[in-house]
């Protein structure tokens, strides 16, 4: 089977079929980087796909755009949004899409995936009536029921009462709401997930999960207004930021946070946003924003025996699962106030902010007593500041930020340069305290957190050919204190190069290659007294888009992982998909099929899977045997809308899969998923 890895060195030569490349696929390895990268943690925050759905629907007038619309679209960096601004000052508005092509720093890769979410000439006015902001905007409402066919120990024996669930093997979600453009926004959000009961104490009404949200833009000098759920990003992230965000990947424009300060919030993820009143105001050069959330979250509470015997908190909870008695006991268990605001005065080549937030907990936070927990906040309040910057001199984008929290500090720069036509570089430094607390941040790091690190990482974007282009990045990193399984002080380097093909518009082939080195207490059970040693890891990846017809396409990927420890493990993995998707049908879908063989979890892999609509899958891969789904989407007409999704996968050698309560007693894992949507 792995002789078919190197096969994809041949294939790319002979791609000459006319089928788009999908313009998602920068994001899918992304998000399968961010993944890896946050410890598995993948989110159900759908925030990024639905805003992309929402643009192609309504696409952004590059006319009449401001920054705030450009950088929320999350495909320019700020040089190319300068770079559309000056030249629509200079040569007056854009009249056709094929002038795009002379924008400096706009080349084809990039116009070709912006192109279905930006129009020229559109009739969108943000000045519009509040009245017809009621009355013309569209309704949608979704039902999406998920369960996993093999029962697991939660849901069949109550003999552990601590491990059983509570609740049906159903996973339901529903979601409604209104939108006009994007000026007016308000809907309704409710969730179970499996093992979660309907009713009950903990419950509410039905579901286990509510979520509601008013949001509205440009309304005079009030640029948005959000009551209820919403998120808050602020400068670079230091010291808050909620919305979805990457690293080190693919991408060079990923690296700079661009986001509006507030955004709606209307996910099935029960963590990550605040729930109370935000309202920004703008006039002239100046923008400032301020919010006010209090929300019960779920936490981990203990008896202090050293404080008079009082509850304090001992970790905070994020799965957002209510199953078993010890999940209900920590839902909502702490009460979290969260206030702050920003203020940001722009000229046309800088701008600065300097925000503010206040975190307050009704219970003390008391931290592990583990020696890498010693710098871990503890207490009932925090209080950050921080200051952030932009500047740019032609091709040259400075920008960065310096954090205070709780007297401990962190800063952040970086540079993003054209250094030609076909090469552009960014660099950023970075230096987090040990100390410094980070609740809410979601900085550019090799950590999950932002402490306990510093950082260079430099990354290069080339395209010598129109068809070739060359995406590299190397970071140096280097922890201070102790890590969670790393015993000591210690440092690492990652470095990653992805060669990229594109013999026309239509196809798309990558190859990538990927060499992390970092310390890990040594895994030898022998010895008494553990202490760190450097784990080379190395990945190898080929990835192929391949057109058949105007109604197929053919997705292939394989990927070898080898890990060098005490001893050297390996883990290989390749699928291949078909897509269908027939031109005027109401129909389409899309089957995979993926083969791994892996040492252990160690030798893991990733890869990104196409699931319902506003929904994704990045499942972990690892162990021996083989994995496929099956899509299906019906259009019923131009109001109703259903998709079906089965995956199973299969293992060799094994009889039991996961652990605890939700341990199944078989070799295969199956789950079904129905989704049906109504708009109007």
């Amino acid at each position: 089977m792995r002789i078919l890895f190197f096969l994809f060195l041949a294939i790319p030569i002979l791609s000459t079929a006319q089928v788009n490349v999908p313009d998602e696929a920068l994001m899918q390895q992304q998000l399968e980087q961010n993944t890896a990268a946050n410890d598995d943690q993948a989110t159900e925050d759908d925030a990024a796909l639905r805003a992309l759905a929402q643009y192609q629907r309504q696409p952004i007038d590059l006319n009449k755009a401001d920054v705030q619309e450009l950088e929320g679209l999350g495909m320019f960096t700020a040089l190319q949004i300068s770079a559309l601004k000056d030249y629509i000052k200079i040569f007056g508005p854009i009249e056709n899409i094929y002038e795009l092509q002379a924008i400096p720093l706009w080349y084809p890769e990039l116009i070709r995936s912006v192109l279905p979410y930006v129009s020229i000439g559109s009739t969108t006015n943000s000045t519009t009536a509040l009245l017809n902001r009621l009355k013309k905007g569209r309704y949608q409402f979704l039902l999406r029921i998920s369960q996993i066919a093999e029962p697991s120990k939660g849901f069949q024996s109550q003999q552990n009462v601590n491990d059983y669930f509570a609740g049906s093997a159903q996973h339901v979600s529903l979601r409604f709401n209104y939108q006009y453009k994007n000026l007016l926004e308000y809907g309704i959000v409710a969730d179970k997930d499996a093992g979660e009961k309907w009713f009950g104490k903990k419950s509410g009404a039905g579901f286990d999960f509510y979520s509601a949200h008013l949001f509205i833009r440009k309304l005079g000098v009030i640029k948005t207004l959000a009551i209820g759920d919403f998120t808050v990003n602020m400068g670079q992230g230091l010291i808050h930021w909620q919305s979805l965000a990457f690293g080190k990947g693919a991408a060079i424009s990923g690296i700079v946070r661009q986001s509006d300060i507030f955004r709606p919030y209307h996910s099935f993820a029960e963590t990550n946003f605040h729930r109370g009143l935000a309202i920004g105001i703008g006039k002239g050069k100046w923008e400032g924003g301020l919010f006010f959330s209090k929300k019960a979250i779920d936490a981990n509470k203990v008896i202090d025996s050293l404080n008079n015997g009082e509850e304090a908190v001992t970790a905070f909870q994020t799965s957002g699962l209510h199953r078993t008695p010890g999940e209900l006991a920590d839902k909502g268990s702490i009460k979290q106030m969260v206030a702050g605001g920003s203020i940001k005065y722009r000229q046309t080549n800088w701008q600065v902010g300097i925000q503010a937030i206040r975190q307050q907990f009704n219970l003390p936070v008391q931290k592990g007593n583990a020696p890498y927990q010693l710098y871990q906040f503890e207490g009932k309040k925090l209080n950050s500041m921080s200051a952030d910057y932009r500047y740019r001199k032609g091709n040259l984008l400075l920008f960065g930020e310096v954090a205070n929290a709780n007297k401990k500090w962190a800063n952040l720069h970086g540079i993003l340069l054209s250094v030609a036509s076909k090469a552009d570089l960014s660099m950023i430094y970075r230096h987090f305290n040990p100390a410094f607390p980070s609740f809410q941040s979601r900085a550019f790091s090799e950590n999950s957190k932002v402490n306990n690190e510093t950082g260079f990482y430099c990354a290069v974007d080339l395209r010598p050919e129109s068809h070739w282009q060359i995406l590299a990045y190397i970071d140096f990193f280097r922890f201070p204190w102790l890590k969670y399984r790393v015993n000591s002080p210690s440092t690492g380097q990652e470095q990653q190069i992805q060669l990229v093909y594109r013999p026309n518009k239509k196809t798309e082939w990558y190859i990538r290659y990927k060499r992390e080195l970092k310390a890990i207490n040594e895994n030898d059970g022998s010895v008494v007294i553990t202490y760190p040693e450097n784990v080379l890891r190395r990945n190898l990846r080929m990835h192929l888009n391949f057109p058949i017809s105007s109604d197929w396409e053919l997705r292939c990927r394989a990927e070898w992982v080898l890990v060098k420890q005490n001893l050297e493990k390996q883990g290989f993995a390749w699928y291949t998909a078909l897509h269908y998707h027939p031109m005027m049908k109401p129909y389409s879908a899309n089957f995979r099929i993926l083969f791994f063989d892996t040492d252990d979890y160690d030798t893991r892999i990733y890869a990104y899977e196409n699931d319902v609509l506003y929904s994704y899958a990045i499942p972990v891969i690892y162990d021996k045997g083989f994995r496929y789904y099956l899509n299906l989407h019906y259009a019923i007409n131009k109001h109703h809308g259903c998709w079906f999704r089965w995956a199973q996968t299969f293992y060799q050698n094994k009889s039991r899969i996961g652990s605890g309560a939700d341990e199944i007693e078989d070799s295969k894992r199956s789950s079904l998923q129905l989704q049906w949507i109504w708009q109007f």
